[in-house]
């Protein structure tokens, strides 16, 4: 399929800047792929304030730098993960997701990946969401630049505390799904960065 797109008011765009394809009978029940056009690059060039990647649309008070890891909850990553092999999407090795009461299995994709979640326990928040919305989108990892300003941020923003953790990904902070949606947000820094004590 061929998608269209009206941005800013504009209608002047590129007729189609992206192409897609939906997989009806996935694992999960919202599977896509896409990949821009040529149509995108000309708009790009053509609108460059219209381009959601130019570095001054891209800075955010929460120094947020770009959605790294969506999470999926499944009964069963294991089966999942032979599912998306299927498609060419291979997975990782089994490990434990602590602070999830889960186990998790990544699905590497060609730039990022996906963590595929299930609950190693009923009392767990994998479970519930599974119990209330099925295999589905669960949580997002989010890396910022600087985590304690992202943190002290959102806190004045949702008027209560949120404790950091050692995540997956580094130092992290979850704002609950009950906050955010029914989507878990885990904010985190890569270990790589400016430690928290250091800033």
């Amino acid at each position: 399929m061929e998608y269209a797109a009206r941005l800013g008011g504009h209608s002047d765009l590129p007729e189609v800047m992206w192409t897609g394809v939906e997989l009806y009978d996935a694992p999960g029940q919202f599977i896509f792929f896409w990949q821009f056009t040529p149509g995108w690059d000309e708009m790009r060039r053509r609108m460059p304030d219209l381009d959601p990647t130019a570095p001054e649309l891209a800075q955010h008070a929460n120094t947020a730098l770009g959605l790294r890891t969506p999470w999926v909850a499944v009964w069963d990553v294991d089966r999942t993960a032979e599912d998306f092999s299927a498609l060419g999407v291979e997975g990782g090795d089994k490990f434990e997701v602590l602070h999830l009461k889960a186990t998790g299995r990544e699905v590497h994709l060609s730039q990022g990946k996906m963590l595929l979640v299930e609950p190693t326990r009923d009392a767990s928040p994998a479970m519930d969401h599974l119990l209330v919305r099925g295999e589905d989108l669960m949580g997002i990892s989010i890396e910022v630049g600087d985590l304690e300003k992202a943190r002290q941020l959102i806190q004045r923003s949702l008027g209560r505390p949120l404790e950091v953790y050692d995540g997956l990904e580094g130092p992290s902070f979850l704002v609950p799904a009950d906050l955010a949606h029914g989507v878990y947000l885990e904010f985190f820094q890569p270990e790589s960065a400016t430690s928290i004590g250091e800033q």
